[in-house]
């Protein structure tokens, strides 16, 4: 009776160990993938996920989302998102190579119909260093500590004749770098 008892403590031990090993480390392993996967396609360049872009991404997708998104690399500049926002649920989320989430807003935060985030190194903001996301000129601008993100846009379609116009907006998205930082504005 007490090895039965020590056997299914060590199983139970054995799976808790692993289940966390997983949650730990696969986004670290595969996320590397994922940025390669996109960067083939072009830096700081925005894509609709097609079925096999979307296998790189994961593994069950949600059948009622599309996906895109971009590999930003500001560099020393900035690299601006623009999306027309449809009606409904959608959300912008931006990864580190770790898998780590740097930023993430949705519909409910933004309350807005077009977005233009601003992704720029912190160190790149000049005298006027941002440590945490702001608006400025209208723009959300969003500081970076890595040399790249992967931003990912996700948009829910409600309906199948909703299809079609949301992957439109999601294809009208933009990912667009700019040489210079985007500028301090004047305060007088």
């Amino acid at each position: 009776m007490k090895s039965r008892f020590f056997w299914f403590i060590a199983t139970a031990l054995l799976v808790i160990i692993t289940h966390i090993a997983i949650v730990l480390f696969a986004p670290r392993i595969k996320m590397p993938a994922r940025f390669a996967s996109l960067a083939a396609e072009g830096m700081n360049t925005y894509r609709v996920f097609t079925p096999k872009m979307l296998k790189n991404f994961t593994r069950w997708p949600l059948k009622h989302m599309l996906y895109g998104g971009c590999v930003v690399q500001p560099g020393a500049g900035r690299v601006e998102l623009r999306a027309p926002i449809p009606a409904g649920y959608w959300s912008v989320t931006a990864y580190s190579r770790a898998g780590n989430v740097v930023y993430t807003l949705n519909d409910r935060h933004a309350g807005v119909d077009q977005l233009t985030i601003v992704f720029q190194h912190m160190r790149d903001a000049g005298n006027g260093a941002i440590q945490a996301p702001r608006l400025r000129g209208g723009k959300l601008v969003v500081p970076l500590d890595d040399a790249q993100v992967l931003a990912v846009t996700q948009v829910y379609v409600d309906h199948p004749g909703a299809r079609r116009r949301k992957l439109e907006a999601l294809a009208a998205t933009t990912c667009t770098a700019y040489p210079d930082p985007l500028p301090e504005p004047a305060i007088n």
